[in-house]
């Protein structure tokens, strides 16, 4: 199985977590936003909603792609890097 449906499924956030987090009614933005750890990865989403395209930029790395995950919120994974 190719590398990207793993990476896919550990960005994945739950339907009802983004709409209210773009409603601005989400009951804890911050458990949801940032750096956080999903298995043995860590994740990064942030919610840009009027965004085309992110880009997560870390020092000493090259910028990174951010995925869309719709409404807003964006997500990149780095594998290998501890939160």
């Amino acid at each position: 199985m190719p590398r990207t449906a793993p990476a896919a499924s550990q960005l994945a956030v739950p339907d009802v977590e983004r709409v209210s987090l773009a409603r601005g009614e989400h009951h804890d933005p911050h458990g949801l936003l940032g750096t956080h750890p999903s298995a043995a990865d860590t994740v990064v989403r942030a919610f840009h909603p009027q965004a085309t395209a992110v880009e997560l930029v870390r020092e000493g790395a090259p910028p990174q792609p951010m995925r869309p995950l719709g409404d807003g919120l964006w997500a990149a994974l780095l594998p290998g890097v501890e939160p």
